[in-house]
């Protein structure tokens, strides 16, 4: 048995419960509202929020400009505070460029996949960083891109098959008549 976690439909609390009680009814602690306990599967998965990815992002180049302004302040006030300036707009500058610029590139390389990214709350750029800054699983990076891809693989294969979306064979679409004055349906057209 595992764990399931869960928001209150009514206040919001996250709430946990095993995951042999799903579709049951259970009552929120903290506002005695009535919950049906969800089915993982059906639950719409969550992102990690992008300003948390940013803070992780940029905890350690503060870190470092704090660091050496604080070094310089025992000299030079005004130093140190250009110093920790300088590190703090040179890092926030650098990373929305290169969000930028991969932003821009995914959409001139390949729109179609950009919008299908951006669909659900995506961004190319937060959702390809490394685990330690953005720590949401695959399933949650790409699932609309994921989604298509089979999708579109699906429709590919049917096509190369010759099968239609119930998996029959396509029937051969019957010739135009010889004659416009007479219809298909007309029981003297064969």
């Amino acid at each position: 048995m595992g764990t399931l976690h869960y928001n209150c439909g009514h206040c919001g609390t996250l709430l946990r419960t095993v995951d042999s009680r799903v579709g049951t009814r259970t009552t929120c602690p903290a506002c005695r509202g009535l919950n049906i306990v969800p089915d993982p599967a059906t639950m719409p998965l969550r992102r990690t929020p992008k300003w948390l990815i940013l803070a992780r992002l940029w905890i350690i180049p503060f870190g470092v400009a704090g660091f050496w302004g604080l070094m310089l302040s025992i000299a030079d006030k005004e130093a140190a505070w250009t110093v920790f300036l300088a590190g703090v707009i040179g890092t926030m500058v650098i990373t929305f460029v290169w969000w930028g610029f991969v932003n821009i590139a995914t959409y001139f390389y390949n729109p179609a996949t950009y919008e299908i990214w951006k669909k659900n709350g995506g961004d190319p750029w937060f959702d390809t960083l490394p685990p330690v800054l953005n720590n949401d699983p695959e399933e949650v990076r790409y699932q609309e891109l994921y989604r298509e891809s089979v999708r579109q693989e699906l429709e590919n294969m049917n096509m190369e098959l010759g099968l239609d979306g119930s998996f029959g064979l396509n029937p051969p679409a019957p010739p135009p008549p010889s004659d416009p004055t007479r219809r298909i349906d007309d029981a003297k057209f064969i």
